[in-house]
């Protein structure tokens, strides 16, 4: 019995923290990270405002999730781009967290949840 409690916390901790990340401003676009099949963030895209990815040229440095927070260090278009939140809801199984992004200084308010 105990194994088996421990590979159901094992799967839903790995789970948990291969979801993927969208992230969005109080103007509608924002920055999608994936992490596809593996617990670590590869790929990032910007979103417009109507919902469709862009192509544009998004390369994380770094992006770290836990229950309680989600941050992120891209280059975004060639300018340096912070984004730190904390949990401040839950959408069913998922995070939804709030803070800031920081693009070449310039703050403003950011949404991210888990999808």
């Amino acid at each position: 019995m105990k194994s088996v409690l421990i590979l159901i916390s094992t799967i839903f901790l790995t789970s948990a923290a291969s979801a993927d990340v969208l992230c969005t401003v109080e103007d509608g676009w924002g920055l999608q990270f994936n992490s596809g099949s593996t617990p670590y963030f590869q790929e990032a895209y910007q979103v417009l405002q109507g919902g469709e990815m862009a192509e544009a040229d998004v390369e994380i440095q770094q992006a770290y999730m836990s229950p309680s927070e989600f941050k992120a260090r891209a280059l975004f278009d060639g300018q340096n781009t912070h984004i730190r939140t904390d949990l401040s809801a839950r959408n069913g199984e998922y995070a939804v967290y709030t803070g800031t992004i920081e693009i070449e200084g310039q703050l403003q308010s950011v949404t991210c949840n888990q999808n």
